[in-house]
């Protein structure tokens, strides 16, 4: 099944909400009064939850609706990117905001004679060793960006689960390489040098339930409908 990348208006709502969902099971209190919690999940899925998204003219209706109908109440996978550059690694947090792309010139420090250079994301990272499938460890090397820090998320396209989602806890720079753990625990294994996406996160996701994209129209002429989604696995 192909994928589907959803539209930036789609996620432009008053708030937002990204979450790992899981379940944990209690063997009881111990003697010494601690109740041990256990995973039973593999880790959790992500879910992505997106409220008062403002569909307020005629475009946004009908784009709106023909989005709708590709997602094929939740049988097609989409790709949703977690818009969080705020709070990412970037080294220029006064354009903390912008998406745009880092024009970077050849090695001698020149453009191309039309003053543009090779193209690249504001933040640039990879795995310094190979990684196993259901590790919650890696090594970061930040090409170029900022300072890895806990509470940032990174996405790894897969060769066959595509882009799947994870959030750094754990940090120790190693004088610009950073050992990191984090969750959920890697969803396939991967090569040394493997681009880790910090610039805009991105997760195969599909609807919660089908009528998630439900259009209660006000006076039939705008919207401020809610949306959510859950990780996926079928791609």
């Amino acid at each position: 099944m192909s994928l589907l990348y959803i539209p930036p208006e789609i996620i432009s709502g008053q708030s937002l909400a990204w979450q790992l969902s899981g379940q944990a099971i209690s063997g009881g209190q111990s003697g010494s009064d601690a109740i041990p919690y256990t995973r039973t999940d593999g880790g959790g899925l992500w879910r992505a939850d997106f409220d008062s998204i403002p569909v307020p003219d005629r475009e946004s209706v009908l784009r709106w609706r023909a989005f709708e109908a590709l997602l094929d109440a939740g049988s097609q996978a989409v790709v949703v990117p977690y818009r969080d550059l705020l709070y990412a690694p970037r080294a220029d947090l006064a354009a903390a905001y912008s998406y745009d792309a880092v024009s970077i010139p050849h090695s001698d420090g020149t453009f191309f004679s039309d003053g543009t250079g090779y193209s690249q994301g504001a933040i640039v990272a990879l795995s310094l060793s190979a990684f196993s499938l259901r590790s919650t460890q890696i090594t970061i090397r930040i090409i170029a960006g900022g300072v890895l820090r806990p509470g940032m998320h990174f996405s790894i396209d897969h060769p066959t689960k595509r882009h799947r989602l994870y959030r750094i806890k754990q940090v120790t720079d190693f004088g610009g390489d950073y050992v990191c753990k984090f969750s959920p625990p890697m969803r396939e294994a991967g090569r040394i040098n493997t681009a880790l996406e910090f610039n805009e996160p991105k997760c195969v996701m599909r609807l919660v339930s089908p009528d998630q994209m439900k259009l209660s129209m006000q006076y039939g002429l705008w919207s401020f409908p809610s949306v959510s989604f859950v990780e996926t696995f079928v791609v």
